[in-house]
C-alpha cells in the first residue's frame, strides 16, 4: 500500500511541471508567430513590389461591372455578351458566348484597354460607354470602347473580334484623338 501511495504523489507532483511546461511552450509559440508576423509585415510596408504583389493576391477577384452589350461579332446568328469591366489594374472587355449544352455564357476573351478610366461616347443628348458598328464596311461589328487618360485625354479603343483565333484585337490605329 505504501508503494501505490508513493507512485501516486509523485505522479501529482511532477503534474504542475508539466502544465508550467506547457504553458512555457505556448508562450514561445505565440512570441515567435507575433515576431515573424511583425518581420513579415514591415516587409511588406517597406517593399513596393512586395506590397503590389499582395495586394493583387488579395484583390485580384474584385471588378466592378461598368456595362453590358449583346451583339453578333461574327455573324453567326448567335449573339456574343460584351461586359466591360474594371479591377485595380485597369478595364477590360469580357467576351462571352452562349453555350446551348450548358445553358450558360462561356467566357471566350479577356482584352485589356490602355486607359484605366472609362470614357463615353456621346450621341446626340445620349451617350453610352460602349457599342458596336461596322466601321470597315466588312460585314463585321467592331466594339468601341471610350476611355480617357490620366489627364482626361479622351480615347476611342476600336476592338475587333476574330472567330477564327477566338480573341479580342485592338486595332493599332484606334486610338486617337477624339
Amino acid at each position: 500500500m505504501f508503494k501505490t501511495r508513493l507512485l501516486w504523489t509523485a505522479d501529482s507532483l511532477s503534474q504542475p511541471k508539466r502544465n508550467l511546461y506547457d504553458n512555457r511552450m505556448k508562450q514561445r509559440f505565440f512570441f515567435t508567430a507575433a515576431f515573424l508576423l511583425l518581420i513579415f509585415s514591415s516587409l511588406i510596408a517597406f517593399n513596393n513590389q512586395l506590397k503590389k504583389k499582395v495586394y493583387k493576391a488579395v484583390h485580384e477577384k474584385e471588378f466592378t461591372v461598368l456595362t453590358t452589350l449583346s451583339a453578333d461579332l461574327n455573324n453567326s446568328g448567335y449573339p456574343h455578351k460584351i461586359v466591360k469591366v474594371k479591377t485595380h489594374e485597369g478595364i477590360y472587355l469580357n467576351l462571352y458566348q452562349y453555350d446551348q449544352a450548358k445553358r450558360q455564357h462561356k467566357k471566350i476573351d479577356s482584352l485589356k484597354l490602355r486607359h484605366k478610366h472609362d470614357g463615353h461616347y456621346k450621341f446626340g443628348k445620349d451617350a453610352t460607354n460602349l457599342f458596336t458598328t461596322d466601321l470597315n464596311n466588312d460585314g463585321r461589328l467592331e466594339i468601341i470602347a471610350p476611355t480617357h487618360s490620366e489627364k482626361l485625354k479622351p480615347y476611342i479603343n476600336v476592338v475587333n473580334y476574330n472567330p477564327q483565333t477566338k480573341r479580342l484585337e485592338l486595332v493599332p490605329q484606334s486610338l486617337f484623338n477624339l
